[in-house]
């Protein structure tokens, strides 16, 4: 949902999947030239039993540039493992803010036996250099940064003699390069060489992130508000592979949750169904226009005075929306709910006076209740820090679940988003309606905290103040943890908290739950989508970049607002989005109260395209099932760019217009008005059609056909893919029969695999790991490992060749048991 837009803390300056180019932006200008200052020298070091331990002093006078300069600071080097080095630097106080173990668990690793990096530094100005061992590229070089360790104030980075590449760093969000929503400071870097690697670093902070060129030289500079530096380096395996890099960084952050079967299904949503008939219908109509639908969402409509936890008594009876959800479970269809962390202060509000009673929400410096301003009018806002608020969450959910057990839970305005400057609602009444917003603050000198309100250094910012639209930073959380320092926090911890209560509440079911901020690490508990983005053909690209960048980030489950938020669509838009939105890995149409209605059975142009692309999507669940459980086990993307499966192929290394689902399905969508076909680039090898089965051979860029209605899908020669004929429901589609496409390479050979299970068990008790294979003697060798047992049997078999298109569709073999299929 999300009307308005909230900037995050953080301002990264490279947006969307790209190769590296030179970005000339202007410095603030600061009081002295960070660059000139002296710079840490090294005063000892010795051996531990995985790395280094080191002390660092200033090296001359204070700079003091954009804050106070921490004179003795401790260096920790750890080889965590042979592919990842970890490199801490931190004030010997520790009074510098550490993103807290419990928010982001660290993982302790074993050490390495044999690492594939070297690690070497230089004493009278410290900086420290990171290198493959087997060839001697160089990685990081800070050496060629000078490191600035300031109370609010920490820079650093690194110079290379080598062109960057770089990929992620931030989301595409709206607007565009501004920051929005969420935090992920990783960046992976893919060389000439063609090997990969990965950078992570571990601050909550806000900061900036600069990258600059020349003909053979690349430099990252990090500028952050505070914190400490704490990063991880991650080598990728013997080949430097994107997905090993993405595997071994998840390995850090954390594996992605698996997701429900059903999550996989069609979504529906809008701001702006005021009734629950409206909600009703729009199930009814998809129905009659014989469009999947799985889930049915409702956004702040349904709240009484937008209050959490309640329903309008008049628009959203309560009675009736427990019929109505009975009739979804009645037809395999699921409902979500948004809930925001926003909190009305009405004392006559059980959720604010219990919550009030336990202490858990975020204070004034004084310590009061900070109050803020959002749909309800004054707010408070939970304190994820606070030692009561995880029970006091799970006990409002345990009530509201009770009357209605809807299937998901959103949540949003989670940054947190808040309407005015500043605790604008203390020393009002509880419960009193909100006037006029406040106008601008008052944050100059003087001015208590002024230096978090106005910190010396200004990031990137969307707004002139770090506290425009959302809670202030001077606001402080449980231990006196400040939001200057947690802010990029919030949506995470809400997250958790909110995972840990639907366990406690279903303890044997996966959570659904999407988040729009995240930061490392969510991926293990929420999905996300990108934000309120806007009805234009930019943003139908835009969103192919953004969804990429968070299968680097450890999230897979992602999506964009299918048509578009705000603004209101054309026919043709809407036609070609929902036609690449049917294969996002979470596929939602949603849109604003105050634009034109985008389902897709307002045009007879967009039913028929989005039946067509959803049936595709429909028959390829197996085949997605198999990826999430892959990325939920090893971190492996889901959707990938075509990068990672072709790395040796430079070509793809700039692609962000087509994309992989996996390693066997290319999708080529049409991007832009007017057109009816699209040009592609084809890797080597062969690439089938998906609808035709025609053949274009690789590496080459190929115009292929398009029409309106119609989104381009190839499968990868050499591929075996697990599908299941499509219904309705994923509940329906599950009881169909399978069927296995195979696609042979250009020596006859193919494999592929996938995993069963029953699709909503959080630790489910069996699953089912199924190889295939091609034998030299045209057979298919099927081989299952595993006690689940599916209701549906193997009945077709489609195979595809060159010269070759056979199908056999009276197989008739059990999933769960080893079978030699002769074609």
């Amino acid at each position: 949902m999300g009307r308005l837009v909230f900037e995050l803390l953080l301002a990264l300056l490279i947006t969307g999947l790209s190769r590296f180019s030179t970005i000339k932006y202007k410095y603030p200008t600061p009081a002295h030239d960070a660059n000139q200052c002296s710079g840490y020298r090294l005063t000892s070091i010795s051996p531990t039993d995985h790395g280094l331990n080191g002390s660092l002093v200033l090296a001359g006078n204070s700079c003091n540039v954009y804050g106070n300069d921490i004179s003795n600071l401790a260096l920790e080097v750890t080889y965590e493992t042979d592919d990842i080095l970890h490199v801490k630097i931190y004030d010997v106080e520790e009074r510098q803010f550490q993103v807290p173990d419990y928010v982001l668990p660290r993982k302790r690793f074993q050490g390495a036996k044999n690492p594939a990096y070297e690690f070497s530094y230089t004493d009278n100005t410290f900086g420290f250099v990171v290198k493959r061992k087997n060839n001697g590229e160089v990685l990081f070089n800070s050496t060629g940064v000078q490191m600035v360790f300031e109370d609010q104030f920490v820079k650093f980075g690194s110079q290379v003699h080598d062109i960057m590449n770089v990929y992620g760093t931030r989301d595409i969000g709206s607007p565009l390069r501004e920051n929005i929503y969420g935090v992920h400071p990783f960046y992976l870097d893919l060389r000439r060489s063609g090997r990969s690697h990965g950078v992570f670093l571990r601050n909550s902070h806000g900061m900036d992130v600069f990258l600059s060129s020349t003909s053979n030289t690349s430099e990252i500079e990090y500028r952050a508000l505070g914190g400490v530096i704490d990063l991880y380096f991650i080598l990728g395996g013997e080949d430097g592979s994107p997905k090993t890099v993405i595997e071994q960084y998840t390995d850090i952050i954390g594996k992605p949750h698996m997701p429900n079967y059903w999550a996989l299904g069609w979504h529906q949503c809008r701001w702006g169904y005021k009734t629950i008939e409206m909600v009703k219908e729009v199930v009814e109509n998809y129905k009659k226009a014989e469009i999947p639908l799985e889930v049915m969402w409702t956004d702040i409509d349904y709240m009484d005075q937008y209050r959490d936890f309640t329903f309008h008594p008049i628009n959203f009876p309560l009675s009736k929306v427990q019929s109505f959800l009975a009739e979804l479970h009645s037809q395999n269809q699921k409902h979500v709910l948004i809930v925001d962390p926003a909190i009305y202060n009405g004392d006559d509000y059980a959720p604010y006076k219990e919550g009030a009673d336990l202490d858990v929400f975020i204070k004034n410096r004084d310590g009061s209740i900070y109050y803020g301003r959002v749909w309800p009018g004054y707010t408070a806002f939970p304190d994820w820090f606070a030692p009561n608020t995880q029970s006091w969450w799970t006990r409002q959910f345990q009530r509201f679940l009770k009357d209605v057990p809807v299937d998901g839970i959103w949540i949003d305005m989670n940054e947190p988003a808040s309407f005015c400057f500043g605790s604008c609602g203390t020393g009002h009444p509880p419960g009193e309606p909100p006037g006029d917003s406040p106008g601008d603050p008052v944050f100059g000198p003087g001015v208590p905290d002024y230096n978090l309100l106005n910190p010396p250094y200004s990031i990137r910012n969307g707004s002139p103040y770090l506290s425009s639209k959302t809670v202030a930073t001077n606001a402080t959380h449980w231990n006196n943890y400040t939001e200057y320092q947690t802010h990029n926090l919030y949506g995470h911890m809400e997250g958790i908290a909110t995972y840990k209560t639907l366990i406690t509440i279903n303890p044997k079911t996966r959570p659904f739950i999407l988040s729009r901020s995240t930061f490392p690490g969510s991926g293990a508990y929420v999905g996300h989508w990108s934000g309120d983005n806007w009805a234009s053909w930019p943003y139908l690209y835009y969103s192919i970049p953004g969804i990429l960048n968070f299968q680097m980030y450890g999230i897979p489950y992602v999506g964009a607002d299918v048509c578009g938020f705000n603004e209101s669509t054309d026919e043709e838009l809407c036609n070609r989005w929902h036609s690449l939105g049917a294969f996002y890995p979470f596929a939602r149409n949603h849109n604003a109260h105050n634009t034109i209605a985008q389902e897709p059975y307002v045009w007879k142009s967009v039913t028929e395209a989005t039946k067509k692309a959803l049936h595709v999507r429909y028959t390829l669940l197996p085949y997605y099932y198999t990826l999430f459980a892959v990325a939920h086990e090893k971190g492996t993307p889901v959707w990938r760019a075509l990068m990672f499966e072709f790395t040796d192929d430079y070509e793809t290394w700039n692609i962000d217009k087509q994309f992989m689902i996996g390693p066997a399905v290319l999708v080529t969508p049409v991007l832009e008005a007017g057109h009816v076909d699209v040009e592609g680039y084809f890797p080597k090898g062969i690439w089938y059609d998906w609808y035709t089965h025609d053949p274009i051979y690789g590496a080459n860029w190929t115009k292929v056909d398009a029409p309106l209605g119609h989104i381009p899908v190839h499968i990868r020669g050499g591929s075996i893919i697990l599908t299941q004929r499509p219904a309705y429901t994923t509940t329906e589609s599950r009881e169909q029969p399978f069927e296995l496409i195979v696609a042979l390479d250009e020596t006859g050979h193919a494999s592929g695999e996938a995993y069963l299970d029953d699709g909503v068990s959080l630790e489910p008790v069996e699953s089912l790991r199924i190889s295939f294979r091609i034998c030299d003697k045209w057979q298919v060798v099927m081989t299952s490992v595993g006690s689940y047992k599916p209701n549906a049997k193997l009945e077709k078999l489609i195979i595809i060749g060159v010269g070759l298109d056979l199908v056999i569709d009276d197989v008739h073999v059990d999933m769960d048991k080893n079978a030699i299929i002769t074609f």
